[in-house]
């Protein structure tokens, strides 16, 4: 109870979570660079930061497209590492760009968002991006 007169030390916890580095890793594993970016740009949003959330959507929609560019017009053994590679990448980028903001956030009490909910944006970001390739290729059949 102490400098509570004065307000000191009585700073209430942040109303909202942010996703930790390993939440935007897990959803880029399952989902592409598309999810791990809007796992971002949802941090973004919640800290008041609409612009850097527009650039990490756009970001995630270009790393996306040429990694399925890359996909269709590379035969190399590097696409089977690709994901851990990526997820890797994630990784060093959230903490770069955001890991200072989710340790203070921590620090002042606010909880960190669940990584199932960036494991669902992960599965919901590939199976659009399966349906998007599917129809790109022409709606083919499923099955051989």
């Amino acid at each position: 109870m102490e400098n509570s007169i004065l307000g000191i030390g009585n700073s209430a916890a942040p109303a909202y979570s942010l996703f930790d580095s390993r939440a935007v890793a897990l959803a880029t594993f399952l989902g592409s660079p598309l999810a791990g970016c809007a796992i971002m740009a949802v941090n973004y949003n919640r800290l008041g930061n609409s612009a850097s959330a527009v650039r990490a959507v756009v970001a995630g929609f270009v790393s996306t497209g040429l990694l399925l560019y890359l996909s269709f017009s590379t035969d190399s053994g590097l696409l089977h590492v690709l994901p851990l590679l990526l997820m890797l990448l994630m990784i060093w980028i959230a903490k770069g760009l955001q890991g200072d903001d989710v340790e203070q956030h921590v620090r002042q009490g606010g909880k960190l968002a669940s990584r199932w909910w960036a494991a669902g944006i992960g599965l919901a970001a590939m199976a659009v991006l399966l349906l998007v390739v599917w129809a790109c290729l022409g709606f083919a059949p499923l099955t051989s």
